[in-house]
């Protein structure tokens, strides 16, 4: 592949690094914009939408050399420019750092070199908006050329490079990886050696490489000879993963089957709850009494006329039970876990504390978080190390019963159309019971089959609350921790893109540990 040199061409600058306006700085220089930024957004009529140097090749002076600095804003007519000098510009000048363009659109002002070789830039901003940039070269010993080679092995992806050259500085000068371009840089494709012209002859130059913010290197130049050009390896190498910037999927699957003496305890509680650990029909006939404006009158009725006996019976004629009907939704709703559908979420990075990124968890089980109810959501540990392999450590508390309650809720519904109360009054007959209650010989005076029967209705709502509320009023937690290790691919802004790795850990509740394990995966796409 080719490289295509942008030294000279019309360019934008997508951010200033470490640089005050006529002062000096490590690198001297603004950082490029890299190839496809998105064009500025119009401007309102009158307003500036653009500006450029005319020419906007690299100026290459003598030292107190003046030159006359043309710009043109766009659209034209009358705008208000702002110039300033950028990086090391030592002793150089501006006539004017304020000027107003005539109806063209144009305007200028003089540039007095420095009296020592150096490489600068200039800064045009037209209205407070769009602005320009255009490199400065200052030699009295004449100008040569570096033919710049990058030299990377590592895993990342470097699809297109950006190289520069620094003038009084040195590589031990620059900081941070990659190191921030020099007020000359060029950029091209991976695969060819990339060009920096008009770069000041006689004296020490730091030369840089880059692709994104991924990979960057620095190099030494010294004494290049007017009118030649030095070939010069960059040898670059990975920089620190931006762990602040990380905003992926994370998606983290079970392996075998070693979930299962969980859910099976987790679903006898859950049965137990719903029935108090009593006879199905005792613990309806208990809730309904306790529904009713005159308890003790039922109690003694019940226990005169053996109610419990013909409530089971009517219970039995149903054909099956209401905990045989809840068993099987319980079985069915876990079925995405049992499947290996353990997490899905959103890893979001902070910049206060990027090794503590935020977990959002968007489904537990099979199901969204917010019906799974996970009560707390931990705020995993990130790290990485060389090579891009990336760690990640974190806990989920879950309310047992309340994702038991979603998954059984969310098979009813498939099963019978209705959530799992309705399904359950529903298999009751709550109407046709309590016809059956008065029909029997007893002493309720008070309460009638129209009294009975919302009673009813209440009694196995009531039932299944006690169930889906059981691990909050047992103060039950699940608590999951993990830590995984996956291999990440990492983007041009040294960002995480995506990761797949494994995972191991513990679920717990109280003194029962379960041993679990799993794959994990993630992407910055969503």
């Amino acid at each position: 592949m080719h490289f295509r040199s942008r030294v000279g061409a019309p360019f934008a600058i997508a951010a200033i690094v470490g640089i005050a306006a006529g002062g000096c700085s490590d690198d001297g220089a603004a950082e490029p914009a890299d190839a496809g930024a998105d064009p500025q957004e119009s401007a309102a009529p009158g307003i500036a939408e653009a500006i450029r140097f005319d020419p906007d090749s690299t100026l290459t002076l003598a030292p107190g050399e003046l030159h006359a600095l043309q710009v043109v804003v766009e659209p034209p007519g009358e705008h208000r420019v702002r110039f300033s000098l950028l990086g090391d510009s030592l002793d150089a000048s501006l006539e004017a750092d304020v000027r107003s363009t005539d109806a063209d659109g144009r305007t200028g002002t003089n540039l007095t070199a420095p009296r020592s070789a150096t490489t600068f830039r200039v800064r045009a901003v037209a209205d407070d908006g769009p602005s320009a940039e255009i490199a400065v070269s200052v030699s009295g010993s004449g100008f040569a050329s570096i033919r710049v080679v990058p030299q990377y092995v590592g895993p990342r992806t470097t699809s297109s490079w950006i190289v520069s050259a620094a003038a009084l500085t040195t590589c031990a000068q620059k900081k941070g990886l990659p190191p921030a371009d020099g007020p000359l840089w060029a950029s091209g494709d991976d695969g060819s050696p990339i060009t920096l012209h008009s770069v000041p002859a006689g004296t020490p130059i730091a030369v840089t490489a880059r692709s994104g913010v991924a990979v960057g290197g620095c190099t030494d130049v010294s004494k290049l000879v007017a009118g030649a050009e030095e070939s010069v390896t960059v040898v670059v190498a990975d920089a620190p993963i931006r762990l602040e910037n990380t905003q992926t999927t994370i998606a983290m699957v079970l392996e075998g089957t070693t979930i299962e003496p969980w859910l099976e305890s987790s679903t006898e509680d859950f049965v137990a709850a719903f029935t108090d650990g009593k006879a199905e029909a005792s613990a309806l006939l208990d809730e309904i009494g306790g529904r009713l404006p005159e308890p003790d009158e039922f109690a003694q009725a019940r226990k005169a006329g053996g109610w419990d006996l013909k409530t089971a019976e009517y219970l039995a004629a149903k054909g099956k039970k209401l905990t045989s009907h809840l068993e099987g939704w319980l079985v069915k709703g876990t079925l995405p876990l049992r499947a290996g559908g353990l997490l899905g979420g959103r890893l979001e990075g902070s910049a206060t504390t990027p090794s503590h990124p935020k977990l959002v968890v968007e489904s537990f089980g099979g199901l969204a978080a917010e019906d799974a109810v996970p009560i707390l959501e931990s705020a995993v540990t990130l790290s990485a190390d060389p090579g891009d392999t990336i760690h990640i450590g974190g806990s989920v508390f879950v309310l047992p019963s309340r994702y038991l309650a979603k998954a059984a809720d969310s098979a009813a519904t498939e099963a019978t159309g209705a959530d799992a109360v309705t399904s359950l009054r529903t298999a009751v007959s709550c109407q046709e019971l309590a016809e059956e209650i008065t029909s029997w010989d007893n002493g309720l005076a008070t309460c009638d089959a129209q009294c009975l029967a919302p009673a009813c209705e209440e009694a196995v709502a009531r039932m299944w609350r006690r169930a889906r509320d059981r691990s909050a009023t047992s103060f039950s937690v699940a608590g999951w921790t993990f830590t995984a290790a996956a291999d990440a691919v990492v983007n041009s802004e040294a960002s995480i893109a995506s990761f797949e790795g494994t995972w191991a850990g513990e679920l717990s509740e109280g003194s029962d540990v379960t041993s679990v394990k799993g794959t994990v995966v993630g992407s910055g796409e969503r």
